[in-house]
C-alpha cells in the first residue's frame, strides 16, 4: 500500500520525558532524537511512565533541501482551543490535539543533527504546541 502521508513510519525508539510539568511519550524512529532530548538538562525522565499526559510522534527525515542558515529560518505557530500547530521552515512540523492527546511531527534530520537549531526550534515548538493556548509557561 501507498502511503504518501507515511502514517504508518515505524517509530521504534521511545522515552518518557517530564516537559512543561506532564509526561510525555515520545515515539521515534531515530535515536539521534532521543539522545538530543536527554541531553538537555531540562527534560528529565519522567518518574512515573504508566499514564502520560500524551503521547508524540516524531518522525525525522533526510534533509530534502538545505535549511539555510539558522537566521533564515522562520517557524510559523497557530493555535485554537485543541489544536495546535507549528512549522519550521519548508520541512519540518509539530502539530497536537489537545482533545486525543496525540501529537506528530515530521522533521528534518539537520534540526536534530544541530544542537542550536533544535534548542531554537524544535523545543519551543513543542512547548508551543503541548500548552493550552495562551500559556506560556
Amino acid at each position: 500500500m501507498i502511503d504518501p502521508l507515511k502514517r504508518f513510519s515505524p517509530t521504534p525508539y521511545t522515552v518518557y520525558l517530564t516537559f512543561c510539568g506532564m509526561t510525555v511519550r515520545i515515539e521515534t524512529n531515530s535515536q539521534g532524537l532521543l539522545d538530543r532530548l536527554q541531553s538537555l538538562g531540562s527534560l528529565p525522565k519522567a518518574q512515573d511512565a504508566a499514564d502520560p499526559h500524551c503521547i508524540f510522534k516524531v518522525v525525522t527525515e533526510p534533509d530534502q533541501q538545505a535549511l539555510g542558515c539558522a537566521d533564515d529560518l522562520i517557524a510559523y505557530s497557530a493555535s485554537d482551543h485543541h489544536l495546535s500547530l507549528v512549522s519550521i521552515g519548508p520541512d519540518s512540523f509539530l502539530g497536537y490535539d489537545r482533545r486525543s492527546r496525540l501529537g506528530i511531527s515530521f522533521i528534518s534530520e539537520k534540526l536534530v543533527l544541530d544542537e542550536r537549531l533544535f534548542a531554537t526550534y524544535f523545543v519551543p515548538g513543542l512547548r508551543f504546541v503541548l500548552l493550552p493556548a495562551g500559556d506560556a509557561s
